[in-house]
């Protein structure tokens, strides 16, 4: 064989692997059995040159010459079934099914009909010289027009899609364009004119074709076979190699045997156990050389992946760890924009963990966007979102309503993918990436591992979230802390001044009573100044509780426990709070338990308690409302006990209830109002520590407090405190 022989033999070699690898990747694909018949059709073409060129005999000539027109027909006819199917063209497919395929039958028949497409094959010059038939003018045309056919397709798609298909067909029609443009040169066109010089050198071409589609398949995931190649390339090299260094050991060790007079069977296990030994170090070597060389995006994400989840370990600081990921990522998938938003269980709900090139206005997405709503149903893990495969669905199915919402949201967010972000199964948060500053696109492997980074940032961002809270809880406390102290500072000198004003007061109202008592004590009943005199009796009289209820709140004392009648501390309670209740248009109603038991109590950090419940139910009704406030017993076991109640104590329960007519609590909220710090006031009305003090307190008491709440209806606290009349004994 020549030289030229041996290279289109390879190029038979090597289409034929590349079809046979397609097809056995899906065989049920009729992308890829299409394909495979285009490789095979290809492949027998390169074949048919070689005994052409090598037949000496003009009969045999004759033969392979008609063999090696005819594959350009299959080529072609298969090519452009090829290319209907790639598409995805449903009435393209209808016309490839029939239209095609009639002329490239006619062709056919016309090529193996004798004289009328070949006459004969003559010696002259030493090469070999084709004499064409009548009809060779209609071939040639056949030929020409099927693959212009072809090529027009794939340029109006090419220019009408976006994405992985963009590039998917980019590489397709360059490589079959090359190969075509120039095989059709050399052995049709140059033939034509009498030049049969170069009549091999088209199907030497023919890998240009299978390289540009080789790289498609391992770059964009055309056929999806990329895995079956790359372990083709790997057990090829170590083939190779294995077997040349099994021949060497051969020759070298008869050499040997020849000098020193071995044995051939222990020649052959030396060799054997060398190879052996050798095979497994090399398979895993050239593993590493063809990732690096062949699949170097592959292992270059390795490498990230590696060190990502080093820094993403170490980091728990929340916005360090957003930048971060998000400037790493934009380097290494070169991206124009990146962010990643935060999906929070408080207002404002969404928040910009970080983000690079983004608007952020456009980024401030509510809770209910079409996006985070799509990712965020309960125990469903979506997959990312690609912008060009939303399009080519919304193609493919334009009534789908869904799709178009998702694509409109994407295209005002000028992202072209979004990712979610789970911990648990629970939305936490979103990515966004926008184009490749190349333009090219996004490919399976950084899909992979996207999804790969960010299910790990999901745990490293909610631990870095949760550091966050606790800090922020934390430097809360110390500044709490802080006016805490000038509060009980303030709240000290109040003290000594409601002391000092009750004494000023006490001294005239003293004697307004002893007046009071000395006119009454001399009028005779029928007096009608009499009422009048009582009345300021009256007035007095409740002028100085609510002075002595006021000086006994305002005294710090050590907890004092006694027993205690609720209903009692409730009316001093209210005294207290009268003229706010009347100046904010509340109506207070009273609903007291007679004979209702005493419990176990400190009557002052009851008061605090019930003055908390008071003011927040005002705060709850802005405009007024009404305020019940009711007591009776309940037969129930309190589920904490303090260590002043004793093993033994009765399961009578005392309970309070405030209900108000406000706006009621949110249902996500409920769960932690009693936590420090939470309000839904705003820093101006309170610290959030009221509740949780309050509910410390009746814990304390042995009881707990427990809230129901209707937005739109009000809200009901209920204190349930051990009665005192059937417990056993305490430690007091």
């Amino acid at each position: 064989m020549d030289i030229q022989n041996n290279l289109s033999f390879l190029a038979g070699i090597t289409n034929l692997s590349l079809g046979f690898l397609v097809w056995a990747r899906g065989r049920k694909n009729t992308l890829n059995a299409l394909y495979s018949f285009v490789a095979l059709s290809v492949a027998s073409w390169c074949f048919a040159v070689v005994p052409f060129r090598s037949a000496l005999d003009p009969a045999d000539s004759l033969l392979w010459c008609k063999i090696l027109y005819v594959s350009p027909i299959a080529i072609v006819t298969s090519f452009l079934f090829f290319n209907f199917t790639f598409l995805s063209q449903e009435r393209a497919s209808r016309l490839a099914h029939f239209l095609p395929l009639f002329p490239a039958l006619g062709i056919l028949t016309l090529t193996l009909w004798p004289g009328m497409v070949i006459q004969e094959v003559l010696f002259a010059s030493g090469e070999k010289q084709i004499v064409f038939g009548p009809a060779y003018p209609i071939y040639f045309i056949f030929i020409i027009a099927y693959f212009c056919w072809s090529f027009i397709i794939l340029s109006k798609q090419y220019f009408n899609s976006s994405g992985i298909s963009r590039m998917q067909i980019r590489y397709v029609f360059f490589g079959t364009f090359i190969s075509a443009n120039l095989g059709m040169i050399t052995n049709l066109i140059l033939p034509t004119l009498g030049i049969f010089s170069f009549n091999w050198l088209g199907q030497i071409l023919t890998i240009i074709m299978s390289s540009f589609i080789a790289y498609a398949i391992v770059r964009y995931r055309l056929m999806d076979i990329k895995i079956i190649l790359k372990r083709t390339l790997v057990y090829s090299m170590l083939l190779i190699i294995t077997f040349s260094v099994y021949v060497f050991m051969i020759l070298f060790s008869q050499n040997l045997g020849d000098r020193n007079h071995s044995e051939p069977t222990f020649r052959m296990f030396l060799s054997a156990l060398l190879v052996a030994v050798g095979f497994e170090p090399l398979k895993r070597f050239f593993q590493r050389a063809t990732d690096r060389i062949f699949f170097k995006s592959e292992y270059d994400q390795k490498v990230l992946l590696s060190r990502l989840s080093t820094m993403m370990r170490n980091t728990i600081n929340l916005e360090k760890l957003c930048k971060d990921l998000t400037q790493t990522l934009m380097t290494k998938l070169t991206a124009k924009k990146m962010a990643i938003l935060l999906v929070e269980e408080e207002p404002p709900f969404v928040i910009i963990g970080a983000q690079e090139g983004f608007n952020e206005l456009v980024l401030a997405l509510s809770s209910n966007n079409p996006l985070i709503e799509y990712f965020n149903i309960q125990g469903v893990q979506k997959e990312l979102l690609v912008y060009n495969e939303l399009k080519k669905q919304s193609e493919e199915d334009p009534s789908d309503r869904d799709l178009s919402v998702l694509i409109r949201e994407m295209e005002k967010l000028d992202t072209t993918l979004v990712g979610p972000i789970y911990i648990k199964g629970r939305l936490i948060g979103l990515f966004f990436l926008g184009e490749k500053r190349s333009e090219d696109i996004y490919t399976e492997d950084e899909f992979s591992m996207l999804e790969i980074i960010f299910s790990q940032a999901g745990t490293s961002i909610e631990n870095a979230r949760l550091y966050k809270r606790v800090h922020e809880q934390m430097e809360e406390l110390k500044k709490n802390q802080s006016e805490q102290l000038m509060q009980s500072a303030k709240l000290a000198s109040v003290g000594e001044l409601a002391v000092s004003v009750a004494h000023e007061i006490n001294n005239p109202l003293t004697g307004i009573l002893g007046f009071t008592s000395l006119l009454l004590s001399e009028m005779s009943p029928d007096d009608p100044r009499t009422k009048d005199l009582k009345v300021i009796e009256s007035e007095a009289l409740r002028s100085r509780q609510i002075v002595r209820n006021l000086l006994d709140f305002s005294r710090s004392h050590g907890s004092k426990k006694e027993p205690v009648d609720i209903n009692g501390v409730i009316r001093n309670t209210l005294t207290l709070i009268q003229y706010q209740a009347k100046t904010s248009n509340m109506n207070l109603i009273e609903r007291f338990a007679k004979d209702l038991p005493p419990v176990h109590a400190d009557a002052d950090q009851l008061k605090q308690v019930f003055i908390n419940l008071i003011k927040n139910a005002f705060d709850a009704m802005p405009k007024g409302g009404i305020l019940t406030i009711e007591t009776s017993t309940l037969p129930e076991k309190p589920l904490v006990m303090n260590s002043a109640v004793h093993e033994s104590a009765s399961e009578e329960m005392v309970m309070i209830q405030f209900k108000d007519s406000g706006m009621g609590i949110h249902p996500d909220h409920l769960q932690n109002i009693f936590d420090p710090f939470f309000t839904t006031k705003g820093r101006q009305m309170g610290t959030g520590l009221g509740l949780s003090i309050s509910y410390n307190i009746i814990e304390k008491h042995g009881g707990r407090l427990e809230v129901e709440s209707e937005l739109g209806k009000g809200s009901n606290f209920m204190i349930k405190l051990p009665a005192l009349s059937h417990q056993g004994s305490r430690n007091v």
